[in-house]
């Protein structure tokens, strides 16, 4: 699901069910993500989010806590960028610790 959403090659380490309401990606890798030509990969520990499933499904999230994040991007080659490949996505998020 991710990977279609991001339009990239993503990899997850886990997921962890912390309740009804809580959940953890451990160890999240994108790569090669549409329309980010710079975007080499992107690396996170862990991304806690917390609040009802079904508003999780459409990415409206109580608190989302991430850390360990880490961004290699590579150096433009002077071509023009590719129009992006991706509708601009909507996240909301009541409460965001980084």
């Amino acid at each position: 699901m991710l990977e279609r959403e991001l339009v990239a090659d993503v990899s997850v380490g886990r997921l962890s069910v912390e309740g009804t309401r809580r959940f953890s990606l451990h160890d999240l890798r994108v790569r090669r993500m549409g329309g980010q030509p710079y975007l080499e990969i992107a690396t996170v520990d862990r991304i806690t989010v917390v609040g009802t499933l079904p508003r999780l499904r459409v990415a409206d999230f109580e608190t989302m806590e991430v850390s360990g994040v880490r961004v290699l991007l590579r150096p433009p080659t002077g071509e023009p960028l590719p129009p992006p490949s991706t509708e601009p996505s909507t996240l909301k998020v009541g409460k965001l610790r980084l």
